[in-house]
């Protein structure tokens, strides 16, 4: 199983109720909105494995994943989301709120 990862860093978070909160972001490709104020290229992006997701970010002092885009929920499942706990992650998501978000999600923000 694989995703289209537009990008993976690591940084504090810095909005909401986690604000300062050391986390590995994942911003995935593919939105349904297409927003025009939006500063993230969606439509591009690198398949990667969930074993060279983990790769990646395994080297970041810290256990959160904030999946954003793009709009996450239109790669994100189930699966992902157990693979990712089993590896003992806490995992948040940012969503536009138009689809449902997969369960074993940790904590939701929903904003366009």
């Amino acid at each position: 199983m694989s995703l289209i990862i537009n990008e993976i860093f690591y940084s504090l978070q810095g909005e909401g109720g986690r604000t300062g909160e050391a986390s590995v972001f994942i911003r995935l490709s593919k939105c349904n909105l297409a927003c025009s104020f939006c500063d993230t290229d969606f439509k591009s992006g690198k398949s990667m494995a969930l074993d060279e997701i983990y790769a990646e970010i395994s080297s970041y002092p810290c256990r959160w994943i904030i999946w954003t885009g793009g709009e996450p929920t239109l790669q994100l499942n189930e699966e992902i989301v157990a693979f990712f706990k089993d590896k003992g992650y806490r995992q948040a998501i940012e969503t536009n709120g138009t689809r449902r978000v997969p369960s074993g999600i940790d904590y939701i923000t929903c904003s366009p």
